[in-house]
């Protein structure tokens, strides 16, 4: 073989005469033995055609000349059957392209690193011929993470003429994207909009439509005093009302409010020493006491109970045992099922996820082996009923769906992200608990809101029903 392998690496494939004889195959392209052995020995089985593999590798070994730093295959995170290459070049460009099983390639990112006033930018363009879909996104780069700043969207039909163009950029409201698609007629669909009035009152409007045809309404008001309204409806592609959610927050006094959705009305009262919330419809009261409940930075986390609604709360003191507070870091905020505690920054949305989590493992029992075993399906996101719902979904985002904007959401949609398939479940309910509460307020998941809540919408509906 041309590629050094390791002693050991050979010594396995050794054992298997076709993974053999692919390694043979690949070892004459740029790929390292390392990554070819792997994926020999632990991705790809026997029918991989390492003759054509390794042509569509030279050939884009060509493309990128001598400006090429690495080059690597693997099978696509969100279509097994599909074959993934990527190109790193010297100046931290990439170059990805996805081959279907037959090795027909399917389309083309090129994402190039741009500097402007001392700000980092990642730009992507993507040529999907699976779908007719040429699209470009800017992402501002960070150290830990990157925010969406803008998104085009070009969708063409099988002659070649523009059916529409679907255009996103970063509202005034955090976390939220002004979208809207332009059809050929001339026809304005505005999709997705943030605005903030001259008097501070937060606007959220958006008006989805899944690619089979169901529709999402989601409307929200939020004044400078905190008194906030919002209206989320799902309806199918022949009108029938999937969900349907109507919530008032009134703030009667510092420490007061009233909050209501549908038919259920909350009284709650809060201080530092007490969290009180009274059923108006049955007086039934929930009381917890908050010395030992709030860890940290007590101020930060009564500003954020002040904010959540009577039945989030309630369910709140039920399934979770203490809330701690960290820096404001939203990747350090988690659910411990251990000990049942939630670690959270200063922002609704992503407490309220964390309180997703809770309810998903509110049965969950990890003290030991026995226990866990015995309730790992009393979770939401282990119902089976709601995986088939998801899967329908996912297969319909990913079949008409660039890669770059699959990757948006990878964290509830990816093969291989969070344990497999299904994995990414578990995150996904938890964000749905956050959408059923307030809009998204997070710059760096403005995409993956808006994804999740428009293409994912009878999935949002049946989990909805079982975090009531």
């Amino acid at each position: 073989m041309k590629a050094k392998f390791e002693e050991s690496d050979l010594a396995r494939l050794a054992k298997n005469p076709i993974k053999y004889k692919n390694a043979e195959i690949l070892s004459k392209t740029a790929v390292e033995p390392k990554d070819i052995a792997f994926n020999l020995m632990w991705i790809f089985d026997e029918k991989l055609d390492a003759d054509k593999l390794s042509k569509k590798i030279f050939a884009m070994q060509e493309i990128c000349g001598n400006d090429l730093k690495k080059i690597s295959f693997n099978k696509n995170v969100y279509d097994s059957s599909a074959i993934t290459l990527n190109a790193e070049l010297k100046d931290g460009a990439k170059r990805t392209e996805i081959y279907d099983k037959d090795f027909n390639l399917e389309a083309v990112e090129i994402s190039q690193i741009q500097k402007k006033n001392k700000n980092t930018y990642e730009v992507k363009k993507t040529k999907d011929f699976k779908n007719n879909i040429i699209a470009k996104t800017q992402n501002q780069l960070f150290k830990n993470w990157s925010i969406p700043v803008s998104e085009l969207i070009i969708k063409k039909d099988n002659k070649g003429n523009i059916v529409y163009k679907e255009s996103s950029e970063q509202s005034p409201v955090k976390g939220v994207m002004n979208t809207k698609r332009v059809y050929s007629n001339g026809e304005v669909k505005n999709i997705s909009e943030g605005k903030i009035s001259p008097n501070g009152v937060v606007m959220v409007r958006k008006n989805y439509e899944s690619f089979d045809g169901t529709k999402t309404k989601f409307e929200y008001l939020n004044d400078p005093q905190g008194n906030k309204v919002s209206k989320y409806q799902i309806t199918d592609k022949n009108g029938k009302v999937l969900m349907n959610k109507e919530q008032f927050f009134d703030v009667i006094s510092e420490n007061k409010f009233i909050s209501s959705e549908n038919d259920k009305s909350y009284e709650i009262n809060v201080d530092e020493r007490k969290l009180k919330i009274k059923d108006l419809l049955t007086n039934k009261e929930n009381k917890t006491e908050l010395n030992t409940y709030l860890m940290g930075d007590t101020k930060a986390l009564l500003n954020i109970l002040k904010q959540v609604k009577g039945d989030e709360l309630i369910s709140m003191s039920e399934n979770v045992k203490r809330i701690f507070t960290t820096p404001d870091d939203l990747g350090a905020s988690f659910f411990n099922p251990a000990n049942k505690e939630v670690t959270t920054c200063d922002n609704l949305y992503t407490f309220v996820h964390e309180l997703g989590h809770a309810k998903d493992m509110k049965n969950y029992d990890v003290t030991s082996f026995k226990t866990k075993d015995a309730t790992e399906n009393t979770k939401i996101s282990k119902d089976k009923d709601l995986l088939n719902i998801l899967n329908e979904e996912r297969d319909m985002f990913n079949k008409n769906m660039p890669e770059t904007q699959r990757n948006y959401i990878n964290y509830f949609i990816s093969n291989v992200s969070n344990k497999g398939k299904d994995g990414g479940f578990a995150e996904a309910v938890a964000e749905i608990n956050a959408m059923l509460n307030t809009y998204n307020s997070v710059d760096r998941f403005s995409m993956r809101s808006q994804y999740l809540q428009q293409y994912f919408p009878k999935t949002i509906a049946s989990v909805a029903e079982k975090l009531n």
